[in-house]
């Protein structure tokens, strides 16, 4: 799987620097390039069958009950 932003959506950890996160936002912004999140939700759409184990990713804990709910 290739990475296409900041984030590594599957390990729920960022793929550049933590440092350097101002750097890339603003050289991103200069491009005229824009992020876009919903992406990652289309790629993580799963079947009923994986429901328990996309409830153990660690990017979980960062949802809201209500975003988990549905």
């Amino acid at each position: 799987m290739s990475n296409t932003g900041y984030i590594d959506p599957d390990a729920a950890e960022f793929i550049i620097p933590v440092d350097r996160i101002e750097y890339y936002a603003k050289r991103t912004g200069e491009s005229e390039i824009w992020n876009c999140p919903t992406i990652v939700v289309w790629q993580k759409i799963t079947s009923v069958e994986k429901i328990e184990e996309m409830e153990r990713h660690p990017g979980m804990k960062y949802m809201s009950g209500m975003q988990k709910f549905f």
